[in-house]
């Protein structure tokens, strides 16, 4: 495997678990002192569902490179529908980053040999 094909294969993958890292930080705003722990652990559960998200595409795409590069795609192209009106630098995170992370997996696929 050459050095580029190593890069390709592992980038996705590392900007794939540091995105959901990302994602996650904003989970700790519901850590106010002012709630109840089943309140907390809703609200937590809730806040985590984009961190879900990015970390099943990763493990999907970890096998099938081809099946995560869909769902990060999917998760860009998702992003402006039900977060609409966000500035530049966070359209820039949430729909570029998933997307580059996703065409890096589909150039990660292996070529067929038919």
């Amino acid at each position: 495997m050459t050095k580029f094909r190593k890069i390709i294969h592992w980038l996705p993958r590392l900007l794939g678990i540091g995105l959901a890292l990302f994602t996650a930080i904003f989970a700790l705003d519901v850590f106010d002192g002012q709630k109840s722990p089943a309140e907390i652990a809703l609200a937590l559960s809730i806040h985590l569902i984009p961190t879900f998200l990015v970390l099943i595409a990763t493990g999907l795409g970890w096998h099938r490179s081809w099946l995560g590069g869909f769902f990060f795609v999917c998760l860009g192209a998702a992003y402006p529908f039900y977060f609409e009106g966000r500035s530049l630098i966070a359209n820039i995170v949430f729909i570029g980053v998933p997307m580059l992370i996703g065409f890096l997996f589909i150039m990660d696929r292996k070529p067929s040999l038919a």
